[in-house]
């Protein structure tokens, strides 16, 4: 069967990845949580997360009488109370599970970070907006090494710091400290 084959050979191919450490192998967890009005409107997203699920042959478990230990394990305090639904995933899987990118972010008014790549449009981020159009001024920066995470920080700063006045002061692992100002901007090196 075709079908079958492919899949043997892209698990083989697969497996020779994680041997030779050109990937890696996690264990991952994913829970969901539906809210709903009432429980017809629950019962309908079930379903609709059912279907969707299904066509991507994911393994689905309710969490029946289970309600509590799900609530704690979608906290943000790093507890895992509920164990035994781990799944094996490789790093480009974890990856789709991060929201890395949303083609709507953007304030009307703040620092300029830098265009869309979906839509071309200028991105502005303003950190002291607040609720409910900003819940929390935190930022994830993610990339290879050499891919500009440094520089990208070091340029959110110093336009926050050209457009409000405010001072940073940041150390890095690889002891260099930067001092940030609205008029100079300097690395020392420490020893």
């Amino acid at each position: 069967m075709p079908e079958l084959e492919k899949q043997i050979a892209d698990l083989e191919d697969l497996r020779m990845l994680i041997q030779t450490n050109q990937d890696k192998l996690f264990f991952a967890t994913v829970f969901i949580t539906l809210n709903a009005e009432n429980l017809q409107e629950l019962n309908e997203k079930t379903k609709i997360l059912e279907s969707e699920l299904n066509k991507k042959t994911a393994m689905i478990r309710t969490l029946t009488f289970r309600q509590l230990e799900g609530l704690k394990t979608m906290l943000p305090v790093g507890e895992l109370p509920i164990e035994g639904y781990e799944r094996n995933m490789v790093a480009g899987g974890i990856a789709t599970l991060i929201p890395i990118s949303n083609p709507n972010l953007s304030h009307d008014s703040g620092i300029f970070i830098g265009r869309n790549m979906y839509t071309n449009a200028p991105v502005y981020v303003n950190t002291f907006i607040g609720p409910p159009a900003l819940p929390n001024p935190h930022v994830f920066i993610c990339g290879t090494s050499g891919g500009g995470k440094s520089v990208a920080l070091k340029t959110l700063t110093a336009r926050n710091i050209a457009t409000t006045g405010c001072g940073a002061f940041f150390i890095d692992v690889e002891r260099r400290i930067h001092k940030f100002n609205k008029y100079a901007w300097r690395t020392s090196y420490e020893n």
